[in-house]
């Protein structure tokens, strides 16, 4: 699992967080939200009409992304792995849909999605799932968005868990999403 790795200041750089490849799930979190109700509150997210078609589109996105993620991991292990990051966030996104949620536009959507995660789906993913996804999240950020003379090395073995986390989220949230039988739907 990704985890948080002390970094000394280099000219050039901060001394922010970086995240490496490790078996650590006990990073320290910031002070967040406690309730969906109080993300809505501090407009972090906002309340929306669940829309099916809109919520299989995001999953079959999501398939998507990580038939990419696969196909990329020989070439690019960096490629993969923010793939396979991606694929999480739209399962999330499907899932945040179905509930009725939606992100607020702006700074820290990606922060707003993991703690939506970890409130309400951990009765359909583990824990451990939830918190690579919070920390795949810095990961993603460090190679998206790289500090001068400092790369986030992502190794095959981490694209390859990244992928098997993103098939885990995809099937848990399909899973969830399924239309029953009985029920008939306009769309």
């Amino acid at each position: 699992m990704p985890e948080e790795a002390n970094r000394r200041r280099s000219s050039g750089g901060s001394d922010g967080r970086v995240w490496t490849a490790g078996s650590d799930t006990s990073a320290p979190q910031p002070e967040r939200d406690s309730t969906i109700e109080s993300m809505v509150a501090g407009r972090k997210l906002r309340q929306v009409d669940p829309i099916p078609r809109y919520q299989r589109d995001l999953t079959n996105q999501c398939g998507e992304t990580i038939a990419g993620a696969q196909a990329a991991k020989a070439a690019s292990p960096r490629v993969a792995f923010n793939a396979a990051y991606s694929a999480m966030r739209l399962a999330v996104d499907a899932h945040m849909n179905a509930h009725g949620y939606r992100v607020e536009s702006g700074e820290g959507g990606h922060a707003h999605r993991v703690r939506y995660a970890e409130l309400a789906m951990t009765d359909i993913l583990t824990t451990d799932d939830i918190a690579y996804y919070r920390a795949s999240r810095q990961v993603r950020h460090r190679t998206e968005y790289p500090e001068p003379n400092e790369q986030a090395a992502v190794t095959a073995s981490v694209a390859n868990e990244a992928i098997e986390v993103a098939k885990r989220f995809y099937a848990a949230v399909t899973n969830t999403l399924k239309p029953t039988r009985n029920k008939t739907t306009n769309e």
